[in-house]
């Protein structure tokens, strides 16, 4: 899934996508005797870079340095829209120095699970952190966890 070939790069997009429907959802149904900070929807939308990958493993997260980024090219990242767009750009110099591979969907969240639809994959994923600065998200079905940080 954060491969750097084009297939896999799709396969990114719709997990990140799902993941970010996921995260305004998750923290737009607070109680309000809730002690955690609930953070308005528009948290969610923007853009986010990848930045660590990971599983987990004997209940424990294992998390590494996102390595999909190209040297000398612009970070990956995704683009959650209002509307529920999304967009995963991936830098790529396989055949071209910096070209830009640009995987567009949908995204939806219900609770705390989100769904990207990207007309050829559906991933469904799980809300596990959303702040201002980090969004994270688990894919259900291969448990790959992926990490997102915005300035």
């Amino acid at each position: 899934m954060f491969a750097s070939n084009k297939n896999e790069n799709k396969m990114k997009a719709t997990f990140l996508t799902a993941s970010a429907l996921l995260m305004v959802l998750g923290f737009s149904s607070c109680d309000k005797d809730d002690d955690k900070y609930e953070l308005p929807a528009a948290t969610l939308t923007g853009k986010w870079f990848y930045s660590k990958v990971g599983t987990t493993i004997g209940g424990a997260e294992v998390l590494g340095d996102y390595d999909g980024n190209e040297t000398g090219c612009s970070k990956d990242y995704i683009e959650l829209g209002n509307g529920g767009q999304y967009a995963d750009v991936d830098y790529d110099s396989t055949d071209s120095p910096c070209e830009v591979f640009t995987d567009t969907g949908s995204y939806a969240v219900t609770g705390n699970t989100v769904v990207i639809d990207t007309g050829e994959d559906t991933v469904t994923a799980t809300l596990l952190n959303l702040s201002y600065t980090e969004l994270k998200l688990k894919d259900n079905d291969s448990g790959a966890i992926v990490v997102f940080t915005r300035s």
